[in-house]
């Protein structure tokens, strides 16, 4: 009998192209994955992949049965919601995968709201890489995942089972010390601080690569001295002084008059969403937490 698990590992390779790239999604290594397709295609007894210079493509037998591996997924994950949907007096679990900014805001306030009336959940939040939490969706290892997407940074197309609800869409915004939103009397411009010192998110994040694309529209390429994913602590960095950002306009609230903030439309804007998979039209507990975050997630001010 095939093993699902080894099935969503399949599936994870024919969607990344590669082993390497399968196993860091998978959190697994390269020889991992390897052994782990060995022992699938030992257990179908036909070949599934075929090697190439540029990674790995599937045969037909691969094909087919990656097709298969997507419905056993979504099948999987909706016996799950049902089981959980059956829990004694509306129990159950609520797994969601969560973002900083974002969930400092919005989850406390919708956790508190949602346990009044589901006492008898269990919810669980892991605090992780918003392409972890899709991932994890599609496996039926999450029920709920907070999402985003910036305008200027053309995104990875989320997977065909996954459903989405936008939450807000807010502005990117130039943060600075105090003092430096106008100099003579002019209102600083993005090609103004080409030479500045600028933080930003850590390398090969979409945040990082909106803020490269927002900058090259201006004539220049951001001198990134220092790199922090957590972009609230990124904003306090440039309140004393240690250089300029572009950010999420959430992240440079808890501020205030700390640090100058103004809206940039050439920034592009990003997207906010919540995301939940197969399972989740089958599960009240789900679509009653997302309504809760659609009404609490207003537009930053």
């Amino acid at each position: 009998m095939l093993d699902p698990r080894r099935l969503a590992v399949l599936r994870e390779v024919a969607a990344r192209g590669s082993l390497a790239k399968a196993a860091r999604a998978l959190s697994f290594t390269p020889s991992a994955v390897s052994q782990q397709i060995a022992a699938l295609e030992r257990e179908a007894k036909v070949r599934l992949l075929t090697r190439t210079p540029r990674g790995v493509r599937l045969t037909d037998a691969g094909r087919v049965l990656v097709r298969r591996a997507e419905a056993i997924a979504s099948e999987l994950a909706r016996a799950q919601a049902a089981l959980d949907a059956l829990a004694t007096h509306g129990g159950g679990t609520l797994r969601l995968g969560v973002f900083p900014s974002v969930a400092r805001r919005l989850l406390p306030g919708a956790v508190e709201r949602f346990m009044t009336d589901h006492a008898l959940v269990d919810i669980g939040v892991v605090e992780q890489p918003v392409e972890r939490s899709m991932h994890e969706l599609r496996l039926g290892e999450l029920d709920l995942a907070l999402g985003y997407e910036y305008s200027l940074v053309p995104g990875p197309e989320l997977a065909a089972e996954l459903q989405t609800r936008t939450l807000f869409s807010e502005a990117m915004c130039l943060v600075m010390p105090v003092g430096r939103a106008t100099v003579d009397g002019h209102r600083v411009e993005l090609a103004d601080l080409a030479d500045e010192r600028w933080l930003a998110a850590g390398a090969g994040t979409s945040c990082r690569e909106a803020v490269a694309r927002a900058c090259h529209n201006a004539g220049f390429q951001p001198r990134v001295l220092s790199a922090c994913n957590d972009l609230e602590l990124l904003v306090s960095l440039v309140a004393v002084g240690m250089g300029v950002a572009l950010v999420p306009a959430i992240a440079a609230r808890h501020l205030g008059s700390r640090v100058d903030v103004r809206p940039l439309p050439e920034g592009g804007e990003r997207r906010v969403f919540v995301a939940w998979g197969p399972g989740g039209g089958d599960n009240p507990n789900v679509h009653a937490f997302v309504e809760l975050l659609a009404e609490l997630g207003a537009p930053p001010a």
